[in-house]
Formats: structure tokens, C-alpha cells, sequence
């Protein structure tokens, strides 16, 4: 097993480019060299659910947790401002990936291939996406919940919504709803 968990993640590094190794002074990376020849856990794409798995599992001192990213780390003026936001689909932070034609949806556009935004970089889609943030519908959950998905309610997933959260902001917030103390 320990050979195989450091194939896979010198595979991730170098064949797909998951890790940039040191190519710039800006970006903290990971050397080869610092690589364990085993882990734990490897979690794969650092967006928004990668980052706070990562970040649980780490919690506990005994677990050893890698986590790989295809992207860069981007900077706080790239990703922090609003208004900058519609920029950013035409950078480095996106995988650029084109929908299929469905013979309905962007038929105006790119012979019927409308973009379909994927970060590619720390925090993910996220990173993209006007710093916005949305749940789901509670009645979806619950719906999943009905269809015999025990552990999949609104109620059941709301707790692990709320560690996710971290709101600092300045309106009056329902703390039964929203949480101030994630990652």
C-alpha cells in the first residue's frame, strides 16, 4: 500500500499537473521530497467540499491527509472582488470546459456550446463565482431523505453546513441557520 499511495500522488503531481512543485516563488508548493510515502487520506480537488474534508480530517492528529489541487493558489485581488469576478472564466482558474448541444440551452453561442465555469485553482468553482454561496433547496434534501437516504434530510445536513460556515459579517445572521466558526 505504501508504494502504491506514493505512485499515486507522484502520478497526480507530474502526468496530470495536480501540484505545481516549486515553479514559483509565490506559491508555497510541495517538493517531491517532502511527499510521505503513505497516507491516510488523499483527497482530490481542493474547492470548497476538498478544503473543509481536508481540514476535519486533519483535525485529528493521528490521520495523515493529502490534498491535491490541479490549480493554483489564487490571489485575494483575483477572487475578492466582485465586480472582477466576470474576468476571471478567461484565466488560469478555469478549466474552460464547453457543454454539449443539447439542441436547446445556447443555441446562439459557440455553434450551440455554452461554457460551463470549473475552477481550477484553491477553493475551486468557488473561487469563480462572485462570492456567492448557496445550499440547495431544503426540500431537495428532504425529498432524498423520503426516497429512503437516511441521514440526508435538511435537518441531518444543516449541522455540517453550519461547520462549513465561517460568517463575519455584519448583518444579523439566524445562528440556527448559519454558522461562525468553520475553516
Amino acid at each position: 500500500m505504501r508504494t502504491f499511495a506514493k505512485l499515486a500522488a507522484v502520478i497526480a503531481l507530474f502526468a496530470y499537473g495536480l501540484v505545481k512543485l516549486n515553479t514559483s516563488p509565490k506559491y508555497d508548493n510541495v517538493a517531491v521530497k517532502d511527499l510521505k510515502d503513505e497516507y491516510d487520506f488523499i483527497v482530490v480537488g481542493a474547492g470548497s467540499a476538498g478544503c473543509v474534508v481536508a481540514a476535519r480530517l486533519s483535525e485529528n492528529p493521528n490521520i495523515s491527509v493529502l490534498l491535491l489541487e490541479s490549480g493554483d493558489h489564487p490571489t485575494l485581488k483575483e477572487v475578492s472582488i466582485p465586480i472582477a469576478a466576470g474576468r476571471l472564466p478567461d484565466t488560469t482558474l478555469n478549466w474552460r470546459y464547453l457543454a454539449d448541444n443539447d439542441g436547446l440551452a445556447g443555441q446562439m453561442k459557440y455553434g450551440g456550446q455554452t461554457h460551463w465555469i470549473a475552477g481550477k485553482a484553491l477553493g475551486g468553482s468557488s473561487s469563480l463565482n462572485w462570492m456567492m454561496y448557496t445550499r440547495g433547496n431544503a426540500e431537495d434534501y428532504n425529498s432524498w431523505a423520503r426516497e429512503g437516504n437516511d441521514g440526508w434530510s435538511y435537518d441531518d445536513v444543516l449541522p455540517y453546513f453550519k461547520k462549513a460556515e465561517t460568517y463575519t459579517g455584519s448583518l444579523d445572521v439566524d445562528e440556527e441557520y448559519h454558522g461562525n466558526s468553520g475553516p
